[in-house]
């Protein structure tokens, strides 16, 4: 059985906000969450260091309380240390021992349920990056230990799967237009990129609710009638904005937003024409991965951008 299941590779690899330097620590966490059917270990504060780690078996009884009201670790609303009542794949034993919420998927309310956070070095409960303590990475030895079935869980082998397969380190080429494919005004003051920005910013926004529906369907659990519709809107969006004339000095940020409306396309496509059920679909994870990466960069980009053109206007009102 291949490390990186297919679930990790769904969750990870689709989800907006990956941090390349921090993939290999966040696949090894996310992996073990995966097998271990929701247990992901993760780094401590020094505030909760000194707490005593649970048995398998067993959560302390005021927490129980404090969360659910009973004391009784095996009732259906708590599943016991192993469960996962929030479905942010922690478990219980895991929410108590790094002072996560076991009743909300979002402990710190930043639109990223705690899992991924874990999973991609970040922490689950304000700003910041995840460190692996020293504690917490024996408690992570310990329990592979305890298991024939992990013997393969070793950083080596694990991020030998993640280089080959997403090689999180290779170059990312953005899919931007020529110059000749783009319309421009001289309309470069303040008016001009406000009227531009009004027109183009809404153009691929999505609600909160569709964002997830995609995290959670895509690719196998969305039919290819779903993600045509999305190429469907996808390309209006880029039609509109190749029609729409932009002013000269914004040209770039222009050229960004395609790019990512190029990226999702591609993405699209790769998951209604390339994704196969049945197969461990290397090529898919790793060409997805790509377009993942090549959407963020655009879109960092040209937020970079916005900042940038909003501090050299501020003296006459900024956008």
């Amino acid at each position: 059985m291949p490390l990186l299941t297919r679930d990790v590779l769904n969750r990870v690899s689709f989800f907006p906000r990956r941090k390349k330097q921090l993939i290999y620590g966040g696949i090894i966490i996310f992996s073990l969450a995966a097998v271990l059917g929701g247990f992901a270990v993760y780094n401590r504060s020094q505030k909760n260091s000194e707490k005593e780690v649970p048995s398998a078996s067993s959560l302390p009884k005021e927490w129980i309380l404090k969360y659910f009201h009973t004391g009784n670790e095996n009732d259906p609303l708590v599943g016991g240390a192993e469960g996962d009542p929030d479905g942010d794949m922690l478990a219980n034993q895991l929410e108590y021992l790094y002072g996560t919420d076991p009743t909300a998927e979002d402990t710190d309310k930043d639109d990223v349920i705690d899992g991924l956070e874990v999973a991609l070095g970040e922490n689950p409960k304000g700003e910041g990056l995840l460190e692996i303590t020293p504690q917490a990475q024996d408690y992570i030895d310990d329990y592979i230990a305890s298991d024939e079935r992990f013997a393969d869980f070793t950083p080596e082998n694990i991020e030998a799967q993640v280089a080959g397969l997403l090689q999180p380190e290779q170059e990312v080429v953005m899919d931007v237009p020529d110059d000749k494919d783009i319309k421009t005004n001289i309309r470069n003051d303040m008016s001009g990129f406000e009227e531009y920005y009004n027109t183009t910013n809404a153009l691929t926004a999505t609600t909160e609710a569709e964002q997830q529906d995609i995290y959670e369907r895509l690719p196998d659990g969305m039919s290819a009638a779903e993600i045509d519709g999305y190429i469907a809107r996808l390309e209006a969006a880029k039609k509109i904005l190749l029609d729409t004339p932009v002013p000269s000095e914004i040209i770039n940020i222009h050229k960004l937003k395609i790019a990512q409306i190029n990226a999702g396309l591609k993405l699209f496509a790769l998951a209604r024409n390339d994704y196969k059920a049945d197969s461990e679909n290397q090529q898919f994870w790793h060409d997805a991965f790509y377009q993942i990466s090549a959407s963020e960069a655009a879109s960092q980009l040209e937020l970079a951008a916005w900042e940038q053109l909003g501090l050299k206007l501020k003296d006459v009102g900024g956008l």
